[in-house]
């Protein structure tokens, strides 16, 4: 091999450590199966991208974009869950609610037991 091909790979390596190392320090884990969900809202009230998402106080997942919708006046946030064996049914609820005093805003979901139907991930 000559010099050139061992950079590039050098390189490429590293790129890819790097992408591993943001998306685990944001909460993420590449290598762990998450279901993706979305809610709609009226007001975020200060929730940001991967801030938890916690069921009965356990983190079960992250937050993983928000958009705004000008047509509706409304956001749109996606969150993950990675907590495999939590099965969400079609009337669950997910709070924005603070998490601590400093003002820490998350994603409660509440009630995920209620409901005929599964929610299936998107």
């Amino acid at each position: 091999m000559n010099k050139e091909v061992k950079i590039g790979f050098v390189v490429v390596i590293a790129l890819v450590m790097l992408y591993w190392g943001v998306s685990y320090l944001a909460g993420g884990n590449i290598f762990k199966k998450q279901n993706e969900y979305h809610a709609i809202y009226t007001s975020v009230d200060g929730l940001l991208v991967s801030n938890d998402v916690r069921y009965q106080g356990f983190k079960v997942g992250r937050v993983t974009n928000i958009k705004y919708l000008p047509e509706q006046n409304q956001w749109l946030v996606s969150f993950s869950i990675t907590e495999e064996s939590l099965k969400i049914k079609n009337e669950a609820t997910a709070f924005i609610s603070s998490a601590d005093i400093l003002g820490s805003m998350i994603i409660e979901l509440v009630d995920v037991q209620k409901g005929e139907h599964i929610l299936t991930p998107s």
